[in-house]
């Protein structure tokens, strides 16, 4: 009786209590088409999800066998601070490279289905998920404009002047903070906007 009142309690609870992990199975090949075998230790740093639940930093081994791949982790979109990742560093088992290390860097999706190492890795170029922009202070309307005591490009109300992007804006003068007057606004072309 006392187990089916806890049972009973337990699905009263709120889902996001029980924070749920994405699966990520696959398998990994060499370079010369052998399933590839060997160690991944997979590190984060510590990390609050949506739900407030807080989530310490730390380290997980996982051990490869015939390629075969099978790990579960906390998605990080919504995660605060934005921009977690987890690192990933391979080291092969098998002749006769074994030994040899190289490392990636995951960024994990929510996902109630089993997601591949392709939905996981990012690439050298970098990709940053809308989830994990903030506004920075931003509100609507605000521009942005060259910041020389915080370094950087910040949120501003009036762009006009020097060290705000306007249309017309070069690369260069984005990054000299040198970008002219004006703003982008919502009638902006892609091309204008392109051609900053």
């Amino acid at each position: 009786m006392k187990s089916i009142l806890l049972w009973a309690a337990l699905l009263c609870l709120p889902a996001s209590l029980f924070a749920q992990t994405t699966a990520i199975n696959d398998t990994i090949y060499g370079a010369d088409g052998a399933t590839w075998n060997g160690s991944i230790l997979v590190s984060w740093p510590a990390f609050t999800m949506p739900s407030g639940r807080a989530i310490a930093a730390g380290k997980r081994y996982v051990t490869v066998t015939n390629g075969v791949l099978s790990v579960s982790l906390y998605p990080l979109d919504g995660v605060s601070p934005s921009g977690v990742v987890y690192t990933a560093v391979y080291t092969t088992t098998s002749a006769p490279s074994r030994g040899e290390t190289w490392s990636e860097t995951w960024t994990v999706p929510a996902s109630p289905a089993v997601v591949t190492l392709r939905a996981v890795r990012l690439s050298s170029t970098l990709v940053i998920y809308l989830s994990q922009l903030d506004s920075g202070g931003a509100a609507d309307g605000n521009c942005l404009k060259w910041s020389a005591s915080l370094g950087k490009y910040a949120p501003a109300t009036s762009c006009g002047g020097s060290g705000g992007l306007s249309p017309s804006s070069t690369w260069a003068q984005y990054e000299a903070g040198t970008g002219g007057t004006g703003t982008v606004t919502a009638t902006s072309t892609w091309a204008q906007i392109e051609a900053m």
